[in-house]
């Protein structure tokens, strides 16, 4: 391995990495969220300081370690996924995977270099979001946390920084560079950020039963890469006080060091392993490879030697109509989703998490829950709608995309089918991804309640809550995503505005800052009864769903309006700029605004005159 020559790989990955619009949305939203938790809400719970007693800091190196071991997992994952998974699969479909097999370049400087500077990238991110940390809490003036503000010390953001942030970085960075370097599909790239956040997120951080085996315990908290439940469990779930979160350092043991340790090990195997696959596949070596061409000349002069007439070809010449394509393009996108791999990789993942979630839910006493249709079917929507949003923003971008990827684009934005024919075909076939999840958690809870057997199965609350308030959660979602790729025009960006979205709605919902009107997701607000079904803010989830309905057809005519058919042309963006050009354009589309406007301020105005708005409050005080 010579070192210039990987060292320009590492430098041209670093630029490019640096100029992607994905990375600058993670820096704004560490930003943000470092802004926002220097308020005071993120310090920890210790003791009662509500007649003037001693607070706890948010500047203790406690209350940095257990931000950042959840902050820096959750918020990082997905986007590291998308750059160093699609590091090598980019240059695959740029074509130049040629152009750098005929130079000296070995395997090993492309893909350690390639590993290093994404590593480099989001490392300076996590540094840039430990500065804004320190700004937000020591500089930035803020009366309202003046009580949860300690003296600075740098070990204090430095250590949580070291321990809690560079092993997730360094094993997440290169287990999905292995993945894409592998397997060469994005959409299997996607399933080490899934499979992870639904192991921390849903089992890892917070599942800790009283008759739990402490030995189990410690080796969960070990297999933890956020480090967050090591923390929890050995520090902070027996209180020792104010004083001493405030005062004294973390203190690490030595089976945790290793386990961390451990972690950044396994990335720079897997980037090993890669670069040892890689080696063997390049210039077109392989077995495998070599059978599979020799199959495809044989196939291609068999075909060569018995020509077909054109007659079987079933050409027309006239152009289809908007039902028409949106058939035709959704058949064709229906066969690619079948025959890809990764609908049969995520669709078992997400029953066993229902699975899961079902079977350990304990009562008081660690007692036995009855397991109800309607209350199944309330609790599972959190999980569905997180986990079906995922699924469907990496189906929807890389469906959008692989006209683009495959060099196919110019051949169907050339076609005279209709751009809504295109758009709605597309979804219709990615929204298939969702109603098989949807079917496969409707058996296994089927199956779940039928084992328990004290409660009889009934399909009406699921028809009713999924049916009437998951699907127009998917419809806004998908349209949402869409819309972002047809006025971005960039995959990147639109993964970037699409989990910045969701980042922020999941962070004013853990807040406690998010109402009806801005709750697109439905996130811990359905509350089933079956003595009554849902007489618990009936017409605020009426007028929540068709908010959402309104939205969707709002994005979709966005997405219709600036689907990108035709290459971007300086002088006439120029023109369409001007004021009545750009006047004239909107004009259609703020007729769509109409309905989620109206519907929008009526929710509102509910909100702020209910018993919990703030003129409710104010006539309280």
């Amino acid at each position: 391995m010579k070192f210039s020559r990987a060292r320009a790989v590492f430098r041209l990955d670093l630029l490019h990495c640096a100029g992607r619009s994905l990375l600058w949305f993670l820096v704004l939203l560490a930003a943000f969220m470092a802004w926002e938790l220097s308020t005071g809400e993120a310090s920890i719970r210790s003791g009662d300081a509500s007649v003037g007693g001693t607070k706890a800091w948010l500047t203790s190196m406690f209350a940095q370690g257990m931000v950042q071991s959840m902050t820096i997992f959750i918020l990082y994952t997905f986007f590291l996924a998308v750059v160093a998974g699609m590091a090598v699969i980019r240059d695959g479909e740029l074509k130049i995977g040629e152009v750098l097999q005929a130079t000296p370049l070995t395997a090993g400087e492309y893909v350690w270099g390639k590993f290093a500077a994404v590593a480099a990238a989001f490392l300076g991110v996590l540094g840039l979001h430990t500065l804004f940390g320190i700004f937000c809490n020591h500089v930035l003036p803020n009366p309202v946390a003046t009580e949860v503000r300690g003296p600075f010390a740098a070990a204090n953001y430095l250590v949580p920084a070291l321990v809690f942030g560079v092993p997730p970085i360094v094993f997440i960075a290169g287990t999905a560079l292995a993945a894409g370097e592998r397997w060469r599909r994005p959409i299997l790239v996607f399933v080490l950020p899934l499979v992870l956040i639904m192991a921390c997120g849903f089992f890892l951080m917070n599942w800790s039963p009283t008759w739990l085996d402490p030995r189990v315990n410690s080796a969960l908290c070990l297999i933890d890469p956020s480090g967050f439940r090591w923390l929890n469990e050995t520090w902070l779930k027996v209180d020792r006080g104010v004083d001493f979160y405030n005062t004294r350092p973390i203190g690490f043991d030595l089976p945790f060091l290793l386990s961390r340790i451990l972690f950044c090990l396994a990335g720079l195997a897997a980037v090993e392993s890669s670069r040892r696959h890689f080696e063997a596949t390049l210039r077109g070596g392989g077995k495998g490879r070599t059978k599979k061409k020799a199959a495809l000349h044989a196939a291609t002069r068999e075909s060569a030697a018995l020509p077909e007439p054109l007659a079987g070809l079933g050409m027309a010449s006239r152009p289809p109509g908007l039902v028409r394509g949106f058939l035709e393009v959704a058949r064709v996108e229906f066969r690619e989703l079948i025959a890809h791999p990764g609908l049969y990789l995520f669709v078992p993942l997400i029953i066993i998490q229902t699975f899961g979630s079902l079977i350990s839910t304990t009562g008081t006493l660690e007692g036995l829950v009855l397991i109800t249709p309607g209350h199944t079917a309330a609790d599972m929507m959190n999980t569905l709608t997180l986990l079906v949003c995922l699924l469907l923003l990496f189906y929807t971008v890389e469906s959008l995309w692989r006209d683009r990827s495959t060099g196919l684009g110019s051949i169907t934005y050339a076609s005279p089918t209709r751009s809504a024919s295109i758009l709605f075909g597309k979804a219709l076939a990615n929204s298939l991804v969702g109603a098989a999840i949807l079917l496969a958690a409707l058996a296994a809870c089927a199956v779940i309640i039928l084992v328990q057997g004290r409660v009889p199965f009934r399909f009406t609350p699921f028809l009713l809550l999924w049916g009437l308030f998951l699907i127009p959660t998917f419809l806004l979602w998908t349209s949402f995503v869409t819309a972002v790729f047809a006025v971005t025009r960039n995959r990147y960006a639109t993964y970037g505005a699409a989990l910045a979205a969701l980042v922020l709605t999941g962070f004013f919902q853990l807040r406690g800052k998010m109402n009806w009107v801005g709750n697109w997701d439905l996130w811990s607000v359905v509350h089933w009864s079956d003595m009554g079904p849902l007489e618990f803010d009936r017409t605020a989830l009426v007028l929540n769903r068709v908010l959402a309905l309104g939205l969707t057809i709002l994005f979709v005519a966005l997405a219709v309006r600036f689907f990108p058919r035709t290459s971007k042309d300086p002088i006439l963006v120029m023109h369409r700029l001007r004021p009545k050009p750009l006047l004239l354009g909107f004009l259609p589309l703020s007729l769509f605004v109409l309905v989620p406007a109206a519907v929008g301020t009526a929710l509102w105005i509910q909100v702020e005159q209910g018993f919990q708005g703030a003129a409710a409050k104010k006539r309280a005080k």
